[in-house]
């Protein structure tokens, strides 16, 4: 198996780095989550990026490109909302 990421995933990986070192402040995470709150506006821009369900296949709204991007996304929102993970 190829896990070499092809560039429209070093390109994803690049953006959601960015995403995460620019909305996910680690204080400001852990108040979220004392409060069991989450910013709506987060998750839209989120959604909008494409990191919501960049495993989940075209016909249901999702990207479709595997869990491997997933999962390599993931590691630039290990201080984010878990909620992102999806």
């Amino acid at each position: 198996m190829d896990f070499r990421l092809s560039k429209e995933q070093k390109d994803i990986r690049k953006a959601a780095r960015v995403f995460a070192e620019g909305e996910f402040d680690p204080d400001l995470v852990a108040g979220w989550e004392r409060e069991c709150q989450f910013p709506l506006e987060v998750l839209k821009k989120a959604s909008e990026l494409g990191f919501i369900g960049i495993h989940i296949p075209k016909k249901y709204g999702g990207q479709e490109l595997g869990l491997l991007p997933k999962m390599r996304m993931g590691r630039y929102h290990i201080s984010s909302p878990p909620l992102l993970l999806l």
